[in-house]
């Protein structure tokens, strides 16, 4: 799969303009062409201009009433590679590779997937609009208005139904949770500056560095999806695998450019097919990279 947009954080996209003349943009809303103002936070933030032309990527239904905060614009994962990323979960989940019990009726299983970091909700509401019915998608984020963006857009989507909230740290209520099926990590990469580091190291990702966050993750599912800058230090990514266990990093690939990795962890981990292992064995580890279907 090649991804779509050129990330800052979680996915920056590149400035590419639709035909936006100044502060305004054309829109079309039930059939009729109106003018819709830049959103006063993306005005007050003249450096995330660029943004704005890309808004459909990172929500297509924006002009729905979509709403985002300014760091939102530059860490939302763009909408197609988090429909690529929720398929490929869900898929995993429900064959029943990665999660343990009877299915339904229909053969599917409930699977509940975790968003450490849900942010304005990109993520989390693909989860929710691929997954079963029976299923439930929780997401955490410390930050009280980050929460209703997500809740709000979800809303929007009409994917709030099977959604819950937590209002809180991801690294106390992470380790607490039972019968997660998969977690998904999506942390702040401390802003578009990462693109100027030759190598971004797993310990520069906040709050607490990646490994940490994947301790935590792990005490909850062994079956983790950890979303990450192109220039990751992929040694690291290998050590955070547990001696003997696969580990699979995905390329995001746009127009032959590298554009971010996502590691995948556990039963989420892709068998047999094209070569998509690193497998630490011991001390020494083999890798292998996938490019996304």
């Amino acid at each position: 799969m090649e991804k779509m947009a050129e990330e800052g954080e979680s996915g920056e996209i590149e400035d590419e303009s639709d035909g936006d003349s100044g502060l305004e943009s054309m829109g079309v809303v039930g059939g009729r062409k109106r003018r819709r103002k830049i959103d006063a936070e993306l005005k007050h933030y003249l450096g995330l201009r660029k943004y704005w032309g890309q808004r459909f990527r990172i929500f297509s239904r924006f002009n729905e009433g979509v709403k985002l905060d300014a760091e939102s614009w530059y860490s939302v994962t763009p909408e197609l590679v988090a429909i690529h990323i929720a398929r490929r979960m869900n898929e995993a989940l429900s064959n029943g590779r990665a999660t343990e019990g009877e299915g339904s009726p229909d053969g599917y299983r409930p699977t509940i997937i975790l968003d450490g970091f849900c942010g304005a909700g990109g993520n989390l509401i693909q989860f929710s609009l691929h997954s079963h019915a029976s299923s439930l998608v929780i997401g955490i984020d410390i930050r009280p208005e980050k929460v209703q963006m997500a809740r709000h857009n979800a809303e929007v989507y009409g994917a709030d139904g099977k959604v819950e909230f937590i209002i809180g740290d991801y690294l106390r209520i992470a380790p607490r949770l039972r019968a997660v099926n998969a977690v998904f990590l999506s942390p702040p990469w401390g802003g578009p500056s990462y693109k100027l580091k030759k190598r971004f190291c797993l310990d520069q990702i906040v709050p607490a560095g990646g490994a940490e966050l994947i301790r935590c993750a792990q005490r909850a599912s062994e079956n983790i999806a950890f979303y990450l800058p192109r220039n990751i230090a992929v040694g690291d990514v290998i050590d955070c695998s547990r001696v003997g266990h696969p580990v699979e990093i995905e390329r995001n690939i746009l127009n032959g450019k590298l554009k971010s990795m996502v590691a995948y962890y556990g039963r989420l981990v892709k068998l047999g097919g094209s070569p998509v292992s690193i497998v630490r064995r011991g001390g020494a580890s083999r890798a292998r990279l996938s490019d996304g279907e």
